[in-house]
């Protein structure tokens, strides 16, 4: 290293580029590895990932034995195996997404973050409002409501990812 090097680490070559990203206050970037930017998140989004991948293992491997977990026995008295899975797998997106972004902290990669949390919220509420089907007594509006939740969620996150990345990168436009 050299001294330039050594007084300012901002000016070190990094693995992925400078970190651009406009949120980065959870820790030092590369400071356990010179490969992850932000070691302990990347750490534990990996932790999220494991987690949807043994909720799958669990949905997936006692419908083959006679032996079923309680919450097994739920999933399938409520008939909503299919949803719980999908909900595991948009959490494990989760996972993998967030460990992506706080590895690199790239702001073209936050995307990889957020976007999935939206989605996966979508999911989630889909799956809670779904559990039981929709019946002529629902009002038109919960129908409603059920059908447009998903797109609502999903064009919000885009009007904010949007509205930052404008005033992030044209901030001019705003004072035109």
């Amino acid at each position: 290293m050299t001294i330039v090097e050594d007084h300012l680490p901002q000016y070190k070559q990094y693995y992925w580029g400078i970190p651009d990203s406009p949120i980065d206050w959870c820790e030092l970037n590369y400071e356990v590895s010179p490969y992850i930017c932000e070691f302990y998140n990347t750490i534990s989004s990996f932790a999220i990932t494991a987690f949807a991948v043994y909720g799958m293992y669990l949905l997936v491997y006692p419908y083959g034995t006679t032996k079923l977990l309680q919450h097994i026995k739920i999933v399938k008295a409520l008939d909503i195996r299919n949803k719980v899975m999908v909900a595991y797998v948009a959490l494990s997106t989760v996972g993998v997404g967030s460990a992506f972004y706080h590895a690199t902290l790239l702001y073209k990669h936050q995307l990889f973050d957020e976007f999935p949390m939206i989605i996966s919220i979508s999911c989630f509420l889909y799956c809670f409002f779904t559990i039981n089907p929709v019946s002529k007594a629902d009002s038109k509006y919960y129908k409603l409501f059920r059908f447009l939740l998903p797109y609502v969620l999903t064009l919000y996150f885009l009007v904010v990812a949007s509205t930052i990345y404008v005033i992030r990168n044209i901030p001019t436009i705003l004072w035109r």
